[in-house]
């Protein structure tokens, strides 16, 4: 899945590490696919692996597929060859991406944690560049095609499509991968981002490396599922800040009494502009002591915490009520829409003007008027 430019094409390939049952054992395989004009005219199921064609300009540079090429090697990882036959809705590949991609397209939906290197996804409409901390969903059905510069290590999630919507129906669309994987349902679904510091996928990677060579058997099912559910907690609390405001080393479960109250006195009162100062003083720290322990037991600093309480609230306000974007950063504590707007993007990866109507499109849909008796 990842771009290039320049003329002439090479080889192109996209290496899979995975375990695929066979019989009572798990044979690891490379799986490769790679896009090479080959002369299949039609798609290929595969059972959860990608394959390859052999490509005869090794070594030079590559242009973007023509659409028959694409046509000609697009692979089909089919729900039977994802899931196989446990009933587990969740399949989770390592994958290196050395050199570009054929065309994928996935019956799931897809999300990419970009562990590292750099690339370029395309579809027929879209674009989207992907760096360490990037993760993409990308909708069940979506043709694919990747472009790595140099390398890109991922780990994706595939996601059977009907779990993904049973699911979501109970969760708020306030947790921003909620929002994106309820976007990567709707009929129109193309391409969304999400961004967490470098350090914050780093801090990740263990757990998905795990998760990814848990062997797939029936004991194995709810501890798949629970590390997932780890995995995507842990999203929610980084995705949408800066470096700096970040330390992930030492995050406590249980924050430090002080902590708690400076996080509930923001809470009760997230419109207000504190300062770390005033916040020092309630709980009587130093306000070097409590930028200190406040990193170390939530991983952000204050203000950086601030402003997910504030974004995060701002997302509520937008699918609860009828407020436009201004009035909504207003009650939440920016004067200035357009440094709220930024902010909630980088966090829900929409815009606020988006996400709202999005938001009030899925609650009309799922509450429809009560009929008359």
């Amino acid at each position: 899945m990842l771009s290039a430019t320049a003329s002439g094409r090479r080889a192109q390939r996209w290496l899979e590490c995975s375990s695929i049952p066979s019989g009572d054992d798990m044979q690891e395989t490379i799986a490769c696919a790679s896009f090479t004009g080959g002369t299949e005219s039609t798609p290929r199921q595969v059972a959860g692996s990608v394959t390859t064609h052999a490509h005869p300009h090794i070594g030079l540079p590559s242009l973007p597929p023509t659409a028959a090429e694409a046509r000609s090697a697009m692979t089909v990882l089919s729900t039977q060859g994802l899931f196989g036959d446990l009933g587990l809705p969740l399949r989770v590949i390592d994958a290196t991406a050395v050199a570009p991609s054929g065309s994928v397209t996935a019956e799931a939906v897809k999300v990419v944690f970009t562990v590292s290197g750099w690339a370029e996804i395309r579809t027929a409409e879209d674009v989207s560049v992907i760096s360490p901390g990037t993760i993409l969903m990308i909708p069940a059905n979506l043709e694919c095609l990747g472009f790595p510069t140099g390398h890109a290590r991922t780990v994706t999630f595939y996601i059977d499509r009907d779990y993904v919507a049973d699911q979501v129906r109970w969760l708020t669309s306030a947790h921003p991968m909620v929002h994106q994987l309820k976007r990567s349902l709707a009929d129109d679904a193309g391409l969304q981002c999400l961004q967490v510091p470098p350090s914050a996928m780093h801090h990740l990677t263990p757990s998905l490396a795990r998760l990814a060579h848990i062997e797939p058997d029936a004991q194995s099912e709810f501890a798949k599922l629970s590390l997932a559910s780890e995995i995507l907690g842990t999203v929610e609390r980084f995705v949408g800040f800066s470096e700096r405001g970040l330390a992930t080393d030492t995050i406590s479960i249980r924050p430090r009494r002080e902590v708690a109250c400076a996080i509930d006195l923001m809470r009760s009162r997230v419109d207000h502009a504190w300062r770390c100062e005033e916040l020092a003083r309630a709980v009587s720290l130093s306000t070097s002591q409590l930028n200190r322990v406040f990193r170390v037991h939530t991983g952000l600093s204050p203000a950086a915490y601030l402003t997910r309480l504030r974004v995060d609230r701002m997302a509520e306000l937008l699918m609860s009520t009828d407020l436009g974007v201004s009035e909504v950063a207003r009650e939440v504590g920016w004067m200035n829409a357009t440094v709220a707007s930024r902010c909630f993007k980088r966090r829900y990866g929409a815009s606020p003007r988006e996400f709202a109507a999005f938001s009030r499109r899925q609650t009309t849909t799922i509450s429809p008027p009560l009929q008359e008796a």
